[in-house]
């Protein structure tokens, strides 16, 4: 697995703990705290430096490839070394140091970022300090991963050289070979070089190793193949510290105790317990729209005639008769359903509630006392008491038309024009022009007068048992027109009171149904990873 890949899936986990809503708080913050020192360990691996020494005798041109691969002229050349039988270690400004702890090398920073990653190690000249130094060559190559022979046209066959291959220790599988100054040959010749180059190194047993012809002045393509090949073995550096810091491992026995931990069958099992228990919550909606408003208040239907009631307008005979006839009757208005109890509403939410009592004890459930019973007990509180009936039906508006207001006014006074024209003796239509305020004034006199003879009396006898007789079935006309409204405002009520009840009912069960949800969500990625 290369790094990038194995950088992914720790920021995966690292994200994927945070945002969880599975864990407990308390896990939690213990996986995401082994995360965090996975994450350093893993970049403590990735900045472990590849540390490449250069071999060569005099003047085949170390510091040139040193400074061409970073770029820059950092080398210190050959007649600037303050001590010609140290290594010099060339290596970036915020590069761990301790390699440098050594008495044979001497440390040189620079500020390469292309190079950031790699660490030369620049040999004194194997030609003219190997006899005195062969033990600080060993020393110091032991510590390397990969050595660089560099040789130019005349010294690529040097015994010296060769010699000094048999002395150190290190593996001939980490060594590469540098022609450097091939811009003074012809291509014939480079050619004929390397071929016999290629078999002396075979005569000591160091065979298949890579072999790079260039010149580090002129940069040829040659040079970036040998830059790449570097690079490359940086890369293969980096995965190989990452596998010995044992991180993939980790990362596989970390999610796979993740996993078993989780039990995403019993997170699936908890979500569809929930849809079975949402399902049957919506069979509640049904059962209890018929009569929920018996439940919550028994007295329902009167309060809601009274507020009609209360919101007609009458003539005051008729508005006498009206709660005359109420007083008699005793009004008290029947529920077109028999008595509910809400015995069967709790023991049906009841059964819910220990449904999901065990998803409400997983740790990772924030809100462990949801309660759909309690739920339902407080709603029918609220509207116990029949006045929270009346902010309801305020939102009915008016239910008596114009029309029934002049029907009453019409009804009750065309007996009172009769007997007015009864008593005042007119027995044909007087003209325009003989009315007057004397013909006014003496028909009001004539009706006074009438009033107390016999004739006056019977007429306005009659009047009153007519008007009575009028305004009581104005009145019982309307008490009818109530009792249906009232019916049918019942039935609306009930309806709206049992979308609102299943609403909080809802309500208060969705924030586990989401919990579920996220839960299945989060399964799903856990076990996508690799």
């Amino acid at each position: 697995m290369s790094s990038e890949k194995v950088k992914q899936n720790i920021e995966a986990i690292q994200l994927w703990l945070q945002d969880n809503v599975i864990l407990s708080d308390e896990r939690k913050e213990q996986y995401v705290q082994w995360c965090e020192d996975l994450t350093a360990k893993f970049e403590a691996a990735c900045q472990t430096p590849l540390k490449i020494g250069l071999i060569g005798g005099t003047g085949v041109g170390k510091s040139t490839i040193i400074n061409s691969l970073a770029g820059a002229e950092i080398s210190v050349t050959h007649n600037e070394r303050p001590y010609t039988n140290k290594v010099i270690v060339y290596h970036y400004l915020d590069s761990p140091q301790s390699q440098t702890a050594n008495e044979h090398m001497i440390s040189c920073k620079h500020d390469r970022q292309d190079i950031s990653h790699i660490i030369l190690f620049d040999f004194p000249d194997y030609d003219s300090h190997l006899f005195e130094h062969r033990q600080m060559v060993q020393e110091v190559s032991k510590q390397l991963d990969i050595i660089v022979w560099v040789a130019s046209p005349e010294k690529y066959a040097d015994q010296a050289m060769i010699h000094m291959m048999s002395e150190l220790l290190q593996s001939s599988q980490n060594y590469c070979f540098v022609l450097n100054k091939t811009d003074q040959l012809q291509q014939d010749e480079t050619a004929q070089i390397i071929g016999h180059w290629h078999i002396l190194l075979r005569q000591n047993n160091i065979i298949e190793v890579p072999i790079f012809s260039f010149s580090a002045l002129n940069h040829d393509n040659t040079f970036y193949d040998f830059q790449n090949w570097l690079f490359k073995k940086r890369g293969e550096h980096e995965l190989k510290e990452i596998t010995r810091a044992n991180i993939d491992n980790q990362i596989q026995l970390k999610t796979k105790q993740i996993r078993q931990q989780i039990d995403c069958k019993k997170i699936a099992q908890m979500r569809n317990d929930l849809n079975k228990q949402m399902n049957q919550l919506n069979t509640f909606d049904s059962i209890r729209q018929k009569d929920i408003l018996e439940i919550i208040s028994p007295d329902a239907l009167t309060a809601i005639h009274e507020y009609l009631s209360i919101q007609s307008r009458f003539i005051w005979p008729i508005g006498l008769s009206f709660n005359v006839m109420g007083r008699l009757k005793q009004v008290r208005m029947k529920n077109p359903v028999n008595q509910v109890s809400t015995g069967s509403g709790d023991i049906f939410l009841k059964t819910i509630d220990d449904a999901i009592t065990h998803i409400q004890t997983h740790p990772g459930v924030s809100d462990s006392n949801i309660s759909l019973l309690d739920t339902y007990k407080h709603f029918i509180d609220q509207y116990q008491d029949p006045r929270q009936i009346s902010p309801l039906l305020g939102k009915i508006g008016l239910i008596q038309s114009t029309y029934f207001w002049l029907k009453q006014w019409v009804f009750m006074s065309i007996p009172v024009f009769l007997c007015i024209i009864y008593l005042s003796g007119i027995d044909q239509v007087p003209s325009v022009e003989s009315i007057g305020i004397g013909s006014f004034l003496v028909g009001c006199f004539q009706i006074i007068v009438k009033l107390f003879q016999p004739e006056g009396l019977v007429a306005m006898i009659s009047l009153l048992f007519i008007e009575i007789f009028i305004s009581m079935q104005l009145a019982s006309q309307w008490h009818k027109k109530l009792a249906k409204k009232s019916q049918d405002l019942y039935q609306i009520l009930s309806r709206y009171l049992c979308k609102q009840l299943m609403i909080t009912l809802h309500d208060r069960l969705q924030p586990l149904i989401d919990w579920a949800k996220q839960a299945q969500l989060d399964c799903d990625k856990m076990n996508a990873f690799d």
